[in-house]
């Protein structure tokens, strides 16, 4: 028979065991709780919200995703959902992209994603340097990708950061400490509340605006000829130095595509001619996405192909060299959306792009880009030019001179295959100088940057090498 008083003892023993367990867990789980609630709220209002309820809305429908695009700001700048929906014909295209996003990035979301929903497509952005070693720190664009995870998702990734530099940078709070306060707080809720209550509005009075799933829409374009070019001996693609653990990502990626039942579409969105120009062995990157796709049985578009882009994409529908302002976007969208439509129908589209960069160059018929260099020799100012065109034609450049903020021009020099030019410093304060490129005196397409001589040497601005 047992003992009344022996199984009292054990019941006593059992509760304060639990107690003595479940105090720790239930403390660590309020802590965090909190820690997760104050990091949320740290959050300013931003694009991952206006995201995340985009998806929230699709998943009480009951849908799913047709299209995925992911990858980095030439992404979500340049791919428009509503475009592609109408193009396609389906219901949900959505633009998963962020600021910098890495191959590693784009596997964790892509990853997440399918916790939540099915996509049929994944369109995936690779650029020239997507696996090339790069010096710039990632963390502040991997967490860009963190705070459109889910709870899951982020849960999954601090696991995964367990014991690396990363690790704190993961909790919202922990980042933003420096500017945590109660005003602020404060202010963010206010914020969330607004931003719901209005059925989360768009604003536009932003430079870049969120327009819905995923796009966000660049209110700036610059004008034609205008593209500033850039220092063309640091952009360099070479093979030998893909980084290992980045292919080992896009091979995850099309595992992740294969095991789902994904169609996997890689895809090298346009720049600008410059972009393309100014890129030594452009065509090499090209090459390996090429072979990448074939030796996994996936497809790769290169958009920077595309038939007719010169006419296509003229530089006014630039934000900058390299992304779409959300005017050049829409022009885009369209037009690729075409393609894909016959893609996905099974349909062979590689007759509508030029097989190399040495076909697309036999389209181009004026310089590309131009930009200078400068020496200062006490009153003196040596301009040095630099453009970017084919190699068969021998370009021409004019220096002007403007005393009043660039709204007048006057002529230094007249159209010369000279690249070097001196100029005595002018005295006024808002006078800038306009150099222009063309192939001949009468070409009205020309190419052109102008300079504020008063922020030549600043170190955002000017005195750079080319």
């Amino acid at each position: 028979m047992t003992d009344p008083a022996s199984s009292k003892d054990r019941s006593t023993g059992v509760r304060s065991f639990l107690r003595k367990a479940l105090v720790p867990f239930a403390t660590a789980l309020f802590f965090f709780t909190g820690l997760f609630f104050l990091g949320w709220l740290s959050m300013p209002v931003g694009s991952a919200l206006y995201y995340e309820y985009d998806l929230e809305r699709m998943e009480e429908k009951g849908e799913d995703i047709d299209v995925f695009f992911l990858g980095s700001s030439r992404i979500f700048r340049a791919f428009v959902p509503e475009v592609y929906e109408k193009e396609l014909g389906v219901d949900n295209c959505f633009v998963g992209g962020t600021s910098g996003q890495r191959i590693e990035d784009s596997y964790y979301m892509l990853e997440d994603l399918c916790r939540r929903t099915q996509p049929a497509v994944v369109v995936l952005g690779v650029q020239w340097n997507t696996f090339q070693p790069t010096d710039e720190d990632g963390m502040e664009h991997t967490l860009k990708v963190n705070e459109r995870l889910s709870i899951a998702g982020r849960a999954g990734y601090l696991w995964r950061n367990l014991g690396t530099d990363m690790f704190p940078q993961l909790f919202d709070l922990y980042r933003r400490r420096f500017d945590f306060s109660a005003e602020q707080l404060s202010k963010n809720l206010s914020d969330r509340i607004s931003l719901k209550e209005s059925g989360y509005v768009r604003d536009m009075n932003k430079l870049n605006t969120y327009f819905g799933k995923g796009f966000i829409y660049a209110n700036r374009s610059i004008e034609d000829g205008n593209i500033a070019i850039e220092k063309i001996w640091t952009n360099r693609f070479d093979p030998g130095e893909a980084d290992p653990l980045r292919l080992k990502y896009l091979d995850r990626i099309c595992g992740l595509c294969a095991k789902k039942g994904i169609r996997l579409i890689l895809v090298s969105p346009p720049g600008s001619l410059m972009g393309v120009y100014s890129i030594d062995n452009f065509q090499g990157a090209a090459d390996f996405y090429t072979a990448y796709a074939r030796e996994k049985g996936i497809e790769y578009h290169n958009l920077n192909y595309m038939r007719n882009r010169v006419e296509l994409f003229p530089d006014h529908l630039m934000y900058d060299g390299w992304h779409f302002s959300g005017e050049g976007a829409y022009e885009l969208s369209a037009a690729y959306g075409k393609l894909l439509k016959r893609a996905l129908d099974g349909e062979d589209i590689s007759g509508s792009f030029y097989k190399d960069l040495d076909e697309l160059k036999e389209t181009v018929h004026r310089v590309v880009a131009v930009g200078a260099d400068f020496e200062q020799d006490g009153n003196e100012l040596t301009i040095r030019a630099c453009s970017l065109h084919n190699d068969d034609v021998q370009v021409l450049y004019s220096l002007e001179l403007s005393l009043d903020g660039g709204q007048n021009y006057e002529p230094l020099s007249d159209w010369t295959e000279e690249t070097v030019f001196h100029m005595e410093l002018p005295d006024e304060d808002d006078s800038r100088i306009r150099l222009r490129a063309a192939l001949s005196p009468e070409d009205e397409d020309f190419a052109w940057q102008d300079y504020e001589i008063a922020h030549l040497f600043d170190e955002k601005t000017g005195g750079e090498e080319l």
